[in-house]
């Protein structure tokens, strides 16, 4: 039983899946890790931070109106 144990673990480690989370933006994706510190800041409560970090674009800002008004 414990040799099968190791093997196992072994075979777990050489696992050629790769595993992507979905909370996580790839090559250095500006956009993507600004709507998740936005969404972060959402969820903490902190709704007028988030709401200003997505008004800093200009797209964003023109699609928002009053809400990105300080």
């Amino acid at each position: 039983m414990r040799y099968a144990l190791i093997a196992l673990t072994i075979l777990s480690a050489c696992s050629p899946v790769v595993i992507q989370y979905p909370s996580v933006c790839v090559d250095d994706d500006k956009e993507c890790q600004r709507n998740l510190n936005a969404q972060t800041l959402s969820y903490i409560g902190q709704h007028k931070a988030a709401t200003q970090l997505l008004c800093m674009d200009l797209e964003l800002n023109d699609l928002l109106g009053d809400d990105c008004a300080l």
